[in-house]
């Protein structure tokens, strides 16, 4: 199965020194795009992500509206959860949300994943599947209210060097302009 990835935005409330968007690699594979200039039935997956895909309401409105009629199935990866982002979940076939390791954001980060927890378990009481996975950094040394019910999965997962491949070959990276 063919895999989009579309960045609907590369602002982030964080600056990790790991961000994929960052590597070499993955800049020299972006392609540069209109929503509407791409033909997104070839895709039997698109994945929205970012920067923080949460953070352009408008923006992740608009792609999710365009992209629903056309894609089988439709994911959003995040990490920084706006109590608006709840407004999509009915929309979206799936979700991935990871936790970085940050200080100083503790509490914020909890509240933020509490409203993520909330968000999904009410998604999920839909008849349509939803697939929600939790992604932890590996140096997260703190105590976090995770509600293991609201997952399908959660792992441990380290981030990935500038030297490895982000991307499989089935996949291709696209950024919203």
């Amino acid at each position: 199965m063919k895999t989009a990835r579309l960045i609907t935005t590369l602002r982030c409330p964080r600056s990790c020194e790991y961000c994929c968007n960052k590597h070499p690699k993955i800049l020299a594979q972006m392609k540069h795009v209109l929503l509407t200039g791409v033909d997104w039935s070839q895709y039997g997956e698109v994945i929205l992500t970012g920067g923080e895909p949460t953070l352009d309401y408008v923006g992740l409105g608009a792609a999710i509206a365009h992209l629903r009629p056309m894609v089988q199935t439709l994911y959003l990866y995040s990490a920084w959860w706006t109590m608006s982002a709840n407004d999509f979940l009915p929309l979206l076939d799936g979700i991935t949300y990871t936790i970085h390791d940050h200080t100083g954001i503790e509490m914020d980060e909890n509240e933020r994943l509490e409203s993520a927890q909330r968000g999904i378990r009410l998604r999920k009481r839909d008849a349509k599947p939803f697939i929600s996975r939790l992604s932890l950094a590996p140096t997260i040394d703190r105590v976090l209210p995770v509600v293991p019910t609201a997952w399908d999965s959660i792992k441990i997962k380290r981030w990935r060097g500038q030297d490895e491949d982000v991307l499989s070959a089935h996949e291709t990276l696209y950024l919203l302009e």
